[in-house]
């Protein structure tokens, strides 16, 4: 199986003071981070949102990867992928947010030392509502069967920051 291509926005400037890569949330994509980006730029800061597999524009199923590794390497190859885009010694950084957060935090436990720091919003460590014990025996169930099967988060785009 060939590596997938995944997608990205760039708010790029000559000479950066710092890079930082940005990790969306769940049914988002890089797209929602434009006014972010754009900002970041005018302090100068470059910025790289990636759209993760899944849930953004990247290839792959939507709403699903093999297992949560593979979030963790497409991550550290689009870092590698990014890395001349400034002089040495310039510092990055690794912005995520909700689910992105959750895959920021075990990104900086598993790779330490390649991100100067990491900013942290919102991070899925838990669910905020209960989850009925049905839906969760369905989705086990489902899973065994059939792993790829997209099924709706429910989320409203709208009620997302």
């Amino acid at each position: 199986m060939g590596r997938i291509a995944l997608q990205y926005r760039a708010w790029e400037i000559a000479q950066p003071r710092a890079v930082m890569l940005v990790l969306h949330g769940l049914g988002e994509h890089s797209g929602r981070y434009e006014q972010l980006g754009t900002t970041m730029a005018g302090y100068g800061f470059s910025s790289f949102a990636l759209d993760l597999r899944g849930p953004g524009a990247s290839e792959g199923r939507r709403g699903y990867a093999r297992n949560f590794g593979v979030l963790l390497q497409d991550v550290d190859r689009f870092r590698r992928e990014i890395e001349g885009s400034a002089a040495p010694g310039v510092p990055f950084f690794l912005l995520g947010h909700s689910m992105g957060g959750l895959i920021a935090l075990r990104y900086l436990q598993e790779y330490q030392g390649m991100f100067l720091g990491g900013i942290i919003s919102a991070p899925w460590l838990a669910n905020a509502l209960n989850i009925p014990r049905w839906k969760i025996t369905m989705a086990a169930a489902l899973a065994r069967v059939f792993p790829a099967l997209p099924l709706s988060n429910g989320l409203d785009p709208d009620d997302l920051c």
